[in-house]
C-alpha cells in the first residue's frame, strides 16, 4: 500500500513583481519555528475511501507518496505510536526536508550576514551568523553566535550571546540578552544583560546593563564614556581617558530592579496627579453649591450634581489604584534595599590607570575621581567609597 505524507510547512513561493514592489524585506519569515510535539506532516493511504488515487491535485503543500512513512523521518521527528497518522517534532526549532528525508533542527546556520537576503530572524533556537548583522535588522532567538560584528541591528536573545568581532552603533534599538555577553569590542551601543559581560579589548561611549560582572579580558582593557549599571563589579585596566571624559558607573544593586523602580514611580506620579485633577474640580464643584448655587437653573445644577457623583466614584476607584501601585513602589524598594544589604563585594577595579572625570556610585555613596590613580579599587564601607590597592 502506498502513502501520501503531507507536509505542513509554509510555502514560500517567489514573488512577483508587482508583489516584490509591497514586499517588506526585513519581514520575509523564511523560517517556520515549531516546537516539540507540534504535527509536522499527515499521513493517509491512498486507497482510502473518498481519497484520489494521486495527489496532483495538491499544489499548496509539499507531499511525498511512498510505501513506508517511515523512510520520511529523520533527525528529531517521529511518528508516535498513539497515532500513526502524523508525523511529529521531538524537539523545538525549524523544519528542513533535504533528500526526502523530513527533519527538524534546533540550530540555524546562516552562511552569511543578516541582510536584505535573510531579513530579520526570528528563531526558538540556537543561531549561528557566519557573517555579521548589519543596521535595521533584528535577531531574536535563544542563542546567537555572530563570527563577524552587530553593526546598528536590535538583538534580543534568552541565553548566550557570542560575538566574535565587536557590537557598534547599537544605541537605539539596543542588545538584549537574557545570560552572558561575549564580544571583542563595544563602541557606542547599549547592552543589557542578565549574566556577566566579558570584552575582550575595549568598551567606548556605551551603556552596559548587567545583572552580574564586567570583565575585561585583554589589553588594552579600556572603558571610556558612557555608563555601566552592575550589580557586582568591573574589572578593567583603563578607565577613562586623561581629557576627563565623563564616565559613570553604579554598581551594588540589580540595575533591571532599579529600572523598575523608576517606571513604578512614574506610573505612581500619573496616578496621583489624575487623583489631584479629580480632587481639585470636586472642590472646585462643592465651592460653587457652597457659594453661586442660586445663580444656576435647576437643569444645570442637577447636571453638577450628576458629575459630582461621577467624579466622587472615580476618585474612589483611582484612590485605590494608588494604593496599590504604592505598595508596588514599596515592594521593589524593599528588594534593593534587601539587594544592596547582601551585595558587599561590589568593586570597581582599574588595575593599571583611572582617570579624572570617573563618576563612582556604589549603592548608595557616590565619588568623582578629580586626579590620575595607578593600580586602585573602590569599594563601599558604612556608607562611604574607600579605595584600596590592587
Amino acid at each position: 500500500m502506498n502513502y501520501q505524507v503531507t507536509l505542513y510547512t509554509q510555502n514560500h513561493s517567489p514573488a512577483t513583481e508587482q508583489d516584490a514592489q509591497q514586499i517588506d524585506y526585513h519581514e520575509q519569515h523564511q523560517i517556520e519555528n515549531v516546537v516539540n510535539r507540534q504535527v509536522l506532516a499527515r499521513i493517509k493511504p491512498l486507497s482510502e475511501p473518498g481519497f484520489p488515487e494521486t495527489a496532483a491535485e495538491d499544489t499548496q503543500q509539499q507531499f511525498f507518496v511512498v510505501e513506508d512513512p517511515h523512510e520520511l523521518l529523520g533527525e528529531n521527528v517521529a511518528i508516535p505510536e498513539e497515532d500513526p497518522h502524523i508525523i511529529v517534532s521531538t524537539i523545538n526549532g525549524y523544519v528542513k526536508v533535504e533528500n526526502n528525508r523530513i527533519e527538524v533542527r534546533d540550530t540555524l546556520i546562516i552562511d552569511g550576514d543578516v541582510n536584505f537576503k535573510t531579513g530579520n530572524l526570528t528563531f526558538i533556537g540556537k543561531v549561528i551568523v557566519r557573517g555579521s548583522v548589519f543596521s535595521g535588522f533584528s535577531v531574536k532567538a535563544r542563542q546567537l553566535i555572530v563570527e563577524g560584528s552587530i553593526e546598528g541591528a536590535r538583538i534580543d536573545i534568552d541565553e548566550d550571546l557570542i560575538v566574535r568581532g565587536g557590537i557598534i552603533a547599537c544605541q537605539e534599538q539596543g542588545i538584549h540578552c537574557g545570560g552572558t555577553v561575549l564580544t571583542k569590542y563595544v563602541e557606542n551601543s547599549s547592552i543589557e544583560a542578565q549574566g556577566n559581560i566579558f570584552i575582550e579589548k575595549s568598551a567606548l561611549h556605551s551603556q552596559l546593563t548587567t545583572n552580574g560582572s564586567i570583565i575585561f579580558l585583554h589589553e588594552p582593557g579600556v572603558i571610556v564614556g558612557g555608563s555601566c549599571r552592575v550589580k557586582n563589579s568591573v574589572y578593567a585596566k583603563i578607565i577613562g581617558a586623561k581629557w576627563a571624559t565623563p564616565t559613570q558607573f553604579f554598581l551594588g544593586v540589580d540595575p533591571f530592579l532599579m529600572q523598575k523602580s523608576r517606571k513604578q514611580e512614574k506610573i505612581l506620579q500619573a496616578k496621583q496627579e489624575e487623583v489631584d485633577a479629580l480632587q481639585e474640580r470636586l472642590e472646585e464643584i462643592h465651592l460653587f453649591f457652597e457659594q453661586e448655587h442660586e445663580q444656576v437653573s435647576r437643569e444645570e445644577a442637577e447636571e453638577l450634581q450628576e458629575e459630582q457623583e461621577l467624579l466622587q466614584a472615580k476618585l474612589l476607584y483611582l484612590s485605590e489604584q494608588l494604593q496599590v501601585e504604592q505598595e508596588n513602589l514599596n515592594a521593589l524598594e524593599e528588594k534593593i534595599k534587601l539587594d544592596q544589604e547582601i551585595n558587599t563585594n561590589c568593586r570597581l577595579y582599574a588595575f593599571d590607570t583611572l582617570f579624572p572625570g570617573v563618576e563612582i556610585t556604589i549603592k548608595e555613596s557616590s565619588l568623582k575621581s578629580d586626579a590620575v590613580h595607578k593600580h586602585i579599587f573602590y569599594y563601599e564601607e558604612n556608607q562611604e567609597i574607600r579605595i584600596g590597592k590592587t
